[in-house]
């Protein structure tokens, strides 16, 4: 017998009751269970009467109308809502929803926005206390911390501090401080003030515990409530958002007023596997071939991180360069005809110089190889060596690519004027790349806080649109040519110093320039790890951590396993194998069951391996049919 309880009352079903009941894996379509539509009678049953009286109201929308539910047969049971499709005078059709469904459904949300409500005020040291106190980490207590950062319309330093005596003190110039919350607390915060529970232990007993958030207004301002400072993103929109790049999944239960959250990684591993032993042959598998449409898969989507607003962006996500040169690794060197737009390679011929900038890859299994190698150029003259010139340089350790960047013009008393390089991380914020030949992503509003160099590296947040990008180079002239720049010593003008401090390796304006232009500066989650002040933030600076490798100090460099926002490395921990799908063959099984598996299991049919799209059961008065229709795709 099938039972539907609505409100915890049994309602009447008819007799002849059938409807089919789709469960779908939410990593395809962001759903869960739905019902087709379920016809009850409304007029001659006063139990169903009482229960749904409230659709004859004026005022009830039905679009929105919801009751809690639960569908009970001898072979499965659902917790769900129930929402009404129809309503006439004797009957009501209604549909069964569960799960991730019901939260897509339900409005409860939609119109509260997380910028505009007042969070209970965090709990942080006077403002008197010492820097070091108002820089603690998450597992000391702390709910938020006051580290410096740099407004970046003003170039103001907000939270400024200097060392005296090798302490710490707050600058007198402050006008107050500003906080950034742990992501953790900030959840609660926003969870509390809507009136929901919230259970999130398994972030909090994660490396994201020390995620901050690190959007923050300057104290100046005198803005009482933090949310101020947040995107103007619905709470709905704020856990969506959230999930890409924490790989998790929040549960919102409407009914029950609560907030849950889990990796994906730890949900697939806790589903058993499912052996399917009872295929119907001859619905055996249906493949279509012709199908050039990618699955809806969201892991298979391709994902990108919207432009945080650094001047280094275009060098902090710049895949389009790194695939080319991975394309063409392994060719010779050339140098630069000043003034020719060509290049003479070491095999004596010339080369359009378009086609030969994009192509020195060189390798390196260590980071200490490739330092201990290259340290000797951090002072090197003019732009003429392919070492800083031309060379993209990868290293395995940390999956990385680097390149050369001129940082100053400077002399070196007795030896001349030089560049003064450091090592530049590329790419380190490129896209999340599942299907190399999909020019589409998915693209994130929740990005890597940008950091840059102040009195000393601090978080920088861009509240407005500009370009702060650095000079391209286009003002570069023939080195010794022009007289005017050189005085009668043999040393350089201030202008051409001033000039040449903007010049970079032609690798470094081959980036900066892009593929093409890309809009900028929207309104987004500015993130960063700050596990608590730590002796390594003496030599990095006062900043949170974004990369699994930190370089500082021109040459050094300090690896950070735990502390990594990036897309492309170790982002799909976890979930490898949808990846080895193949989106464009659709197999289509029936087969039979006593009961309905999970669709987020992994299938094992006929010796192959499968990850399931949907499953679809009928449903009568007698309960579930024990034929299940499915979709999947073969790992």
């Amino acid at each position: 017998m099938i039972k539907l309880f609505v409100e915890g009352r049994e309602i009447a079903l008819p007799s002849d009751i059938s409807f089919e009941f789709t469960a779908e894996n939410r990593l395809f379509s962001n759903a869960d269970g739905y019902s087709f539509d379920i016809e009850i009678p409304l007029k001659e049953s006063a139990v169903n009467s009482e229960v749904f009286g409230i659709v004859w109201r004026m005022d009830a929308d039905l679009d929105t109308l919801k009751f809690s539910a639960m569908l009970v047969t001898p072979q499965v049971t659902m917790q769900g809502i129930v929402a009404i499709v129809s309503v006439n005078e004797s009957t009501l059709s209604i549909q069964f929803l569960e799960g991730r469904s019901v939260q897509n459904f339900e409005k409860d949300l939609e119109e509260i926005y997380v910028n505009e409500i007042e969070i209970v005020p965090f709990d942080v040291p006077l403002a008197s206390a010492p820097p070091a106190q108002h820089w603690m980490s998450y597992d000391q207590g702390a709910e938020a911390v006051a580290i410096p950062w740099v407004n970046a319309n003003s170039g103001i330093v907000q939270n400024n501090v200097v060392k005296e005596n090798g302490i710490w003190k707050w600058d007198p110039d402050n006008r107050g401080l500003s906080y950034m919350p742990y992501i953790t607390v900030l959840i609660h915060r926003i969870c509390d003030k809507i009136g929901y529970s919230c259970d999130i232990r398994s972030l909090e007993e994660s490396r994201f515990r020390h995620l901050l958030v690190c959007n923050a207004l300057p104290a100046a301002l005198a803005v009482s409530d933090y949310t101020a400072a947040l995107p103007h993103w619905t709470v709905n929109e704020f856990f969506e958002n959230l999930e890409i790049i924490l790989r998790g999944e929040f549960e919102i239960n409407n009914v029950a007023k609560s907030v849950s959250f889990r990796f994906t990684e730890d949900i697939l591993a806790g589903i058993a596997p499912v052996d399917v032993d009872m295929v119907v042959d001859e619905f055996s598998a249906d493949i279509d071939t012709m199908n050039d449409d990618k699955s809806d898969l969201d892991l298979l989507k391709n994902i990108s991180f919207k432009d945080n607003g650094s001047r280094f962006w275009k060098i902090h996500s710049c895949d389009w360069f790194v695939n080319l040169r991975k394309k063409n690794p392994n060719s010779s060197s050339g140098w630069i005809m000043p003034g020719s737009g060509y290049i003479v390679g070491d095999d004596g011929h010339r080369y359009p110089e378009g086609e030969r900038i994009y192509k020195c890859l060189v390798e390196f299994d260590y980071m200490e190889e490739f330092v201990s190698k290259f340290k000797a150029y951090e002072f090197f003259g003019f732009h003429r060596n392919d070492i800083v010139q031309r060379n993209l340089y990868y290293i395995r350790e940390f999956d990385a690519y680097f390149i050369f960047h001129s940082t100053d013009y400077v002399e070196i008393p007795g030896k001349g004027w030089f560049h003064h390089y450091e090592l530049i991380q590329v790419n380190v914020f490129g896209d999340y790349i599942v299907d190399p030949d999909d020019d589409d992503s998915v693209e994130i509003q929740t990005v890597p806080v940008p950091v840059d160099m102040a009195e000393f590296n601090c978080a920088f947040l861009y509240f407005s649109n500009s370009d702060d990008s650095s000079a391209s180079g286009d003002e570069v002239l023939n080195f010794g040519t022009d007289k005017d720049l050189w005085d009668g010593s043999g040393n350089p003008t201030q202008e051409w110093i001033d000039i040449q401090k903007a010049v970079q390796p032609l690798v470094y304006q081959s980036i900066e320039a892009g593929e093409s232009s890309k809009s900028e500066y929207f309104d987004k989650l500015y993130l960063g790890f700050w596990p608590g002040y730590q002796p390594f933030h003496e030599v990095i600076g006062l900043c949170p951590v974004t990369s699994n490798v930190v370089v500082y100090d021109y040459f050094k460099y300090m690896p950070f396993p735990d502390f990594s926002l990036r897309l492309n490395h170790g982002f799909a921990r976890g979930v490898e194998g949808y990846l080895s799908v193949d989106p464009k063959k659709l197999y289509k099984f029936s087969f039979l069951s006593d009961s309905l598996p999970s669709p987020r299991a992994t299938f094992f049919i006929k010796g192959k391996r499968y990850v399931c799209s949907k499953l679809t059961a009928s449903f009568s008065q007698n309960g579930m049919s024990r034929l299940i229709k499915g979709e999947f795709y073969r790992f």
